[in-house]
């Protein structure tokens, strides 16, 4: 019972008025709420445009990375990268073309 009553009363960012506030100055001023890092940037935007992805930043070269940028229909802008980094990943994951 006590368990159910604190989960009634949980504070989750779509019921928090503040984060809501923060979530939308981000997509106004058009700032990535996160980012994830790919081995291919290319193939993962041709990948999610073709599954209906809506795209607001085609990729694009920036200094030593590309990146891309897509709406998540949930009110957050989302960061994809392709950079050396990406390439030499500190944790170890299978890299698959």
């Amino acid at each position: 019972m006590i368990r159910n009553l604190c989960r009634r009363h949980e504070k989750s960012p779509k019921s928090f008025e503040s984060a809501k506030v923060y979530q939308k100055a981000l997509l106004d001023a058009g700032i990535p709420y996160t980012q994830f890092n790919v081995y291919n940037i290319e193939k993962e935007y041709k990948r999610l445009k073709d599954v209906g992805v809506e795209f607001t930043k085609n990729p694009t070269d920036i200094e030593s990375a590309k990146i891309t940028i897509f709406n998540d229909q949930c009110g957050n802008l989302i960061q994809i990268v392709e950079s050396e980094a990406t390439i030499t990943p500190s944790i170890k994951t299978e890299k698959t073309d």
